[in-house]
């Protein structure tokens, strides 16, 4: 491991990055302008561009990552921000002529998926998933990955939820943002989704109307919550028709 980090650190100083983040910057397809081709490779033939790292070179970047905590922290928010924005995308893709090869995208990028998602969640960036939830569940939904769908919104929906209680209003009496409340709704009702699924229709149906009940808040504007809406319907129906 010495060896490597000794190859390593004199590869990456003679091809001077442009800046010393860029060193361990996880985002796609910007590896190759400082790694040696040598240390990486290539992955599926059908998704042309795409490279992986070698796991060792993975791991000492990631070492140097960890090293700076104000790069770590702004590196993480780069590539949660650029898989939101992937996955706005893909929720489009998946509903058009594009739906299978928007979905083998996200397989192949299923796991900085979830990563970008996880962080979110735990720093709780209410704009981050509030991008990001129906392109995620829209893939779990037409993959039949129905659990890891239910977990991700369940643990989404805690995050988000301690400060919406009662409607509209936080622990302090102060009122809470209605993006808060448009992406609690979206996260509730996919929740619910996944659980009907699943079987779970009682939990389906109640998490279906706490998140209808969400959207329907007079502080949300109808026409960004009009599809939500609907698609809480459907399933509603679905449910109670089981």
């Amino acid at each position: 491991l010495s060896d490597l980090r000794a190859v390593t650190n004199s590869s990456l100083v003679q091809l001077v990055p442009r800046s010393e983040e860029d060193c361990v910057r996880p985002a796609p397809l910007e590896t190759v302008q400082f790694v040696p081709r040598s240390e990486v490779e290539t992955t599926d033939s059908s998704l042309a561009g795409r490279y992986e790292l070698h796991e060792l070179l993975r791991q000492y970047a990631e070492e140097k990552l960890n090293a700076s905590p104000e790069a770590e922290s702004a590196t993480h928010e780069r590539h949660c921000v650029h898989y939101a924005t992937a996955l706005e995308r893909w929720a489009a893709d998946i509903k058009g002529s594009r739906q299978r090869p928007a979905l083998a995208e996200m397989r192949a990028d299923r796991d900085n998926l979830r990563a970008a998602w996880d962080w979110a969640t735990e720093l709780e960036q209410v704009a981050l998933l509030d991008r990001a939830v129906e392109g995620l569940c829209r893939y779990y939904e037409r993959r039949g990955r129905w659990q890891e769908g239910e977990a991700a919104c369940h643990s989404a929906a805690d995050a988000l939820s301690a400060t919406v209680k009662p409607i509209a209003t936080d622990p302090t009496g102060k009122a809470v943002s209605t993006e808060r409340l448009r992406a609690l709704g979206k996260l509730l009702i996919w929740q619910g989704t996944f659980c009907f699924y699943l079987g779970r229709t009682e939990t389906a149906e109640q998490l279906l109307r706490e998140g209808l009940d969400l959207l329907e808040a007079p502080e949300i504007d109808e026409m960004t919550a009009r599809e939500d809406r609907a698609w809480a319907l459907h399933i509603s129906s679905s449910a109670a028709s089981v």
